[in-house]
Parts: structure tokens; C-alpha cells; sequence
């Protein structure tokens, strides 16, 4: 598995809060006893919302905006 994020936007909102605009973009292989494989590329275009707690920056809200599976 590799995964890439790349950030296109990030904006500090009134309420203290931070919101970006992250697009991943991902390869996925499974195998199965040496005989089947797959690939699977991902291209996903997200915004993700962090509160700021006493144990750091934390996850609250995801949006997932587009997503592309090849």
C-alpha cells in the first residue's frame, strides 16, 4: 500500500477550528495464495475539520467530496 496526500487548501476558522482541502491519492495490491492479484488506484478529494484538544490537533469532521477507484 503507499499513499500520498497533498494539500490544496487550509483555512483557520472563527471558531478556532482548521479545515483543509486534502486530495489522496493511493495504490492498494492483495494476493491471494501467490494465484490472484489486484491493484487498485485511488484518486480522492476530501475536507477534513481538526479541533484543537489537551492531546493535540484531533480529526472531526470529514467530508469526502469526490473519490475516482481504478
Amino acid at each position: 500500500m503507499t499513499s500520498e496526500l497533498t494539500r490544496k487548501t487550509i483555512v483557520m476558522n472563527d471558531d478556532g477550528t482548521v479545515t483543509q482541502t486534502l486530495i489522496q491519492i493511493g495504490t492498494y495490491s492483495l494476493s491471494v495464495f501467490l494465484i490472484f492479484a489486484k491493484t487498485w488506484s485511488i484518486k480522492r478529494t476530501g475536507t477534513y475539520s481538526y479541533r484543537r484538544t489537551e492531546a493535540g490537533w484531533r480529526i472531526f469532521n470529514v467530508e469526502v467530496l469526490s473519490e475516482n477507484v481504478e
